[in-house]
């Protein structure tokens, strides 16, 4: 059955078992269940546990986020609640998309811990205690598609459920439970932004629920819609943006006095400047950095060789007829002095001097402090602009007292776009002498022959290479369409005594569709640059693409490397090639845009089909303590999925989504668990119980492109207890084994090759010695190497063994207080992680780790670089959580005194992050670091002291609510050493001008009235406002810390506030 026939079946069944149900309650002759009866007893189950309880009798910490203050706070997404939580890293959202050209932009993903990897997730989401149709290939869950006008409440466990809940509750598990008993008519409408005039947001919401059948039915419906018009480009809306804050290496400083025309030998490390007049170094006496560290943050931070008009770069040789069939390549010479370092005007027609900036290296993706270089964070939306609706419908039958059916239907859509850099390489544009579009005084130039006497410089004419950064022309955006839907069939009931059934299945399908506008089509952009006229001898003849090189074509036949198919299809463009004029802004013809950029895409969809059965009840009486309480039950899972990308060569292009993958995951699994009361109203205590559970699974994944398949085994347990001193006084404590199998992207991603030279295609290889720098080992930091990302499908299942203890205290003497301190302890083993091509180099250079993945033409030079997945070594975190809350009506302090006060803190502490890449490797501990995510972005780590504080005051109609956040002071990067640093010393080639990021408070406020349209209060208008950054906080400089790579931001929007005041105002209907 295919993905369309299963969903209409579904959607038909559920609607028809919601118009059919009133009818089946209109023909019931059986005697009608009690209130009291339906109620079950004031049951409820906990997250984190299969068995039942009376109340939140839970050995795993549990935080819980009611309706009541999401809608206090004026919260209109389910990611703002989830982020309340200070345990949440919140890696991705719409204020982290920078200049990604990610499918997932837009999305808010729940990451507990920081421990979420690149492609994958640690942190289970569930929606009303059942899994949620995965919404990206990586199997995050997307929470801008839960409407959250539905929300009951949300539970977070922060502590391993995968004996609950199977794979990927190994951080912890984010429910989100809905209100599916709703009765009654609500609605929302709010509009929203910044203090700026930006991020403007218009959000509505409703809801309507009803009981039928004297309530032994229910029925409820709700939607959601929500349009975020976004925040631009980072340096031209922010001042704190524009000011550019970054990080370059001393090791590009230059002694004074160099001679600029002086390039005997090339050296690319020094932006094109070496020989023995100009040797650098950032401990080299008379160089700009003599004296200062090896990274350097300052302002001004710039693209180096990057301007919208076009930058005069290296020079080469005329004459060679190696290379590609259109383009030569040819050996780089000292240039005519006239055009070193120059820019184009805006009409291209003219140049003037360009000023580089400081310390920056002549490398594609380089950067550098000042000079004439376009800004490093030009480009990067500070929110990206989100569309959102969804749909929810929710209905319950009781066909006996012994007998429930349900159903679940929703539906929901996301459209996000963001700007995106113009992927490809922007200094390796040779544009050779006879250049159409240049001047005739440039022409001169580059043709005439240097003056008697000038050698070395080589006869003319010449080629260069021109930086050039199409941004601003191409406006080029990433678009994301993702639309999922999720259909729920449930059954439960009663066998005997207290034992009860419940079994459902569920069919969820999600598909997403992402577009590139404008990814360079290689051949294409090549031919098309290298523009002359038709006639040579005539300046005023057509201009056109140069004609194929029919003799480069035979050689490169005649080697094999042209196939007969590349030629036909380099005639074909040849044949429909449209000149592209580079030089100045605003010259580019559209029909030569259209020829040389062309759209990428990627088709994701992904389909799953969930069979559950579960049973629980009393085993026997025990021994006077309380009931021994079981549940035991099966779990049947099938995802099946697809990436395409509109058949093309991802060869072709400088930016691809890469290879077209497909793949398939069935996982069965049993569990069983039991709850023990050992003893209670003893001389030893209150009450003492315990909880065991244990998960077996069986997973199966099959590449269906390949029909490679296998199958892994893995057991998850849990063991816990609960031990009340005395009433008021708890202790708690769990440990655990929880399981992750590798997600559909890990395995089943083809590897693609990254562009050789380019910012993602070289290394820094430190085994390379270059002749430039007197044959120093490592100093040539940019060996051009193509890359290959992908997933592994040897992959073995991750493994963590975490420990919880913690401490309960609720007095009876102060009604209303309770605070909890729990300590905690990850231990993750064979960590999946999405390796960079530097990080596979470094591993096998500092620890001899996966140096089978590094390929070698000669004892030192790299040719290949096979990174992506891997289960490379162990994470280890620890810390506390602490939480506090009192609530206190007014009226105990004194009689007369309206409405009550609200007080609750949550805080969070991380002292250990240690990560350690495999046996050998480096033990590292990143707790603490607060700038941009380390090379690779499989962990997040965290300032060591987060915590929100929440402070209300309400009466019957009136709520006002206080929020403080606040992010602890915290390290840049904890591989670099700073003057605050043990072991400083501004030589060492780690050392960095300041190691330390500051702290952040951020001030929220929001307040809200209710106008009763009647007697009744709950049936009311409420007008309601918030404002958010209260005081306009900018965040705090923390930028990345390589030179090469750098972030989007000037500072860490996970942890900051990079949006600025904004407010929120709107109305609310209830009755």
């Amino acid at each position: 059955m295919n993905i369309s026939s299963t969903r209409a079946i579904l959607i038909r069944g559920t609607a028809l078992a919601a118009l059919i149900l009133p009818s089946l309650a209109a023909a019931q002759t059986e005697p009608q269940a009690t209130e009291e009866g339906a109620a079950g007893g004031g049951e409820i189950l906990v997250t984190g546990s299969r068995i039942k309880k009376d109340g939140f009798d839970s050995p795993v910490p549990v935080t819980v986020v009611d309706a009541g203050l999401i809608q206090n706070l004026g919260q209109t997404n389910a990611a703002e609640v989830v982020k309340l939580m200070p345990q949440n890293i919140a890696s991705q959202s719409d204020a982290t998309s920078g200049t990604s050209l990610s499918a997932n932009a837009g999305s808010q993903f729940a990451n507990l811990r920081g421990l979420n990897p690149t492609f994958g997730t640690r942190t289970l989401t569930l929606v009303n205690t059942r899994r949620f149709i995965p919404t990206s290939d990586g199997g995050q869950v997307d929470l801008n598609l839960i409407p959250s006008v539905l929300i009951g409440r949300v539970e977070t466990v922060t502590g391993g459920a995968s004996a609950a809940y199977g794979s990927d509750a190994i951080a912890g598990v984010v429910n989100i439970i809905l209100d599916n008993t709703f009765t009654g008519f609500k609605g929302q409408i709010d509009y929203g932004q910044t203090g700026r005039g930006d991020g403007k947001s218009l959000h509505a919401a409703a809801a309507y629920g009803l009981n039928f059948a004297d309530g032994r039915g229910h029925i409820m419906i709700g939607g959601e819609y929500q349009r975020n018009k976004g925040i631009g480009q980072c340096a031209d809306v922010r001042e704190w943006c524009a000011e550019s804050w970054g990080t370059v290496a001393n090791q590009g400083a230059i002694r004074p006095g160099y001679d600029r025309n002086d390039r005997t030998t090339l050296n690319q490390n020094q932006a094109g400047r070496s020989g023995p007049s100009n040797t650098v170094g950032y401990n080299v006496p008379g160089s700009i950095g003599a004296g200062l560290p090896n990274f350097i943050i300052g302002r001004g931070l710039g693209l180096v060789y990057n301007s919208t008009y076009g930058v005069i770069r290296n020079f080469y040789q005329a004459g060679s007829t190696t290379g590609t069939a259109y383009n030569a390549v040819f050996p780089a010479v000292n240039p005519p002095p006239a055009l070193v370092d120059k820019v184009f005007s805006p009409n291209g027609q003219t140049v003037s001097d360009y000023d580089p900036g400081l310390f920056g290296p002549k490398l594609v993706g380089g950067v550098a402090l000042g000079g004439d270089n376009d800004g490093a964070y030009r480009d990067q939306y500070i929110q990206t602009p989100v569309k959102r609706y969804s749909t929810y419908l929710a209905a319950e039958y009781e066909l006996s007292d012994a007998l429930k059916i349900s159903t679940e239907l929703s539906y929901a859509d996301r459209k996000a776009n963001s700007r995106s850099l113009t992927a490809a390489t922007r200094s390796t544009m040779s544009i050779q002498a006879d250049n159409a579009f240049l001047s005739p005084a440039l022409a001169a130039i580059m043709n005439a022959p240097q003056a008697p006497g000038s050698s070395p410089y080589p006869i003319a004419p010449y080629t260069f290479s021109l930086g050039k950064d199409p941004d601003d022309e191409l406006d080029n955006e990433i678009s994301v369409d993702a639309q999922a839907f999720r259909g729920v069939l449930g059954l439960s009931g009663s066998l005997f005594a207290d034992w009860t059934w419940d079994a459902y299945y569920q069919y969820g399908e999600n598909k997403r569709f992402s577009s590139v506008k404008y990814s360079r089509h290689n051949d294409a952009f090549f031919m098309a640059i290298d523009a002359v006229r038709q006639d040579p001898a005539n300046p005023n003849s057509q201009i056109i693409c140069r004609p194929l090189n029919e003799a480069t074509i035979a050689a490169g036949v005649a080697a094999g490397r042209f196939s007969s198919a590349y030629v036909t299809q380099l005639r074909a463009l040849n044949a429909a090639c449209k000149p592209l004029n580079l030089f100045g802004s605003g010259n580019m013809n559209p029909e030569a845009i259209a020829f040389a950029w062309r759209p990428a895409v990627e088709d994701f969809k992904f389909r799953q089909h969930v069979l559950s059965a579960s049973v629980q009840g009393t085993a026997f009486q025990g021994w006077g303590a309380g009931p021994i309480s079981v549940a035991a039950g099966l779990d049947y899972r099938d995802d099946k999925g697809d990436v395409t990308h509109g058949g093309v060569n991802p060869n072709d292009y400088a930016f691809s989504f890469g290879l077209d993958y497909a793949g398939k995951i069935s996982v069965i699994e049993g569990f069983f668990e039991t709850n023990v009361p050992v003893f209670r109203d003893s001389a030893l205590g209150d009450m003492f119980e315990l909880n065991g559970a244990i998960r077996y699974t069986k997973n199966k994944s099959t590449d269906t492109l390949t029909s490679q398949s296998r199958t892994i085994n893995a057991t998850s347990w849990k063991v816990g207890g609960i031990y009340d001193v005395f009433d008021g006084l708890r202790f708690r404590a769990t440990q655990s084994r929880d399981i992750r199998a590798a997600g559909f992207r890990e395995l089943f991603m083809k590897t693609a090759p990254t562009e050789s030279g380019t910012a993602q295609g070289r290394v820094n290889n430190f085994n390379k010695t270059n002749p430039a720098t007197g044959g120093v080992v490592g100093a040539d930091p940019a060996d051009a190497t193509p890359i290959y990302s992908g997933g592994n499908f040897t992959l073995a299942p991750e493994k963590a063994d975490t420990t919880t203890a913690g401490v309960v205290f609720s007095p009876t003497f102060m009604r209303g207080f309770r605070i909890s301190l729990d300590w905690y302890q990850i231990k993750l083993k064979d960590a999946i992680a999405n390796l960079s091509g530097q990080r596979v180099v470094d591993l096998c250079r500092d620890s001899g780790l996966l140096c089978d993945r590094v390929t070698f033409a000669s004892p030192l030079d790299i040719t290949r670089v096979n990174a992506g997945s891997a289960n490379v070594g162990l994470i280890t975190t620890r810390g506390f959580d602490f939480e506090a809350s009192y609530r206190l009506p007014l009226s105990d302090l004194k009689g007369s005194l309206p409405g009550s006060l609200d007080l609750r803190f949550l805080l969070n502490h991380t002292y250990d992050f240690v990560v350690q890449q495999g046996p050998g490797a480096v033990a590292r501990d990143y707790a603490g670091q607060s700038g941009p995510v380390v090379e690779g972005g499989d962990f997040y780590p965290s300032p060591k002291w987060m915590w929100n504080a929440l402070i209300g005051y309400s009466t019957e109609r009136f709520n006002y609510t206080l929020t403080v956040r606040h992010v602890g002071k915290g390290i840049l990067n904890v591989e670099r050493i700073g003057p605050e640093d043990p072991g400083y010393a501004p030589n060492i080639a780690n050392s960095i001008t300041t190691n330390r990021v500051n702290s952040a408070t951020y001030f929220n406020v929001a307040m809200s009235y209710k106008i009763p349209l009647g007697a009744d209060i709950d049936q009311n208008i409420e007008v309601f406002g918030a404002i958010e950054n209260l005081l306009d906080k900018k965040p705090p400089v923390a930028p990345g810390t390589s030179p090469t790579n750098p972030a989007a931001y000037p500072t860490n929007p996970v942890y900051f506030d990079t949006f600025g005041m904004r407010w929120k105002a709107g109305a609310r209907l209830k009755f």
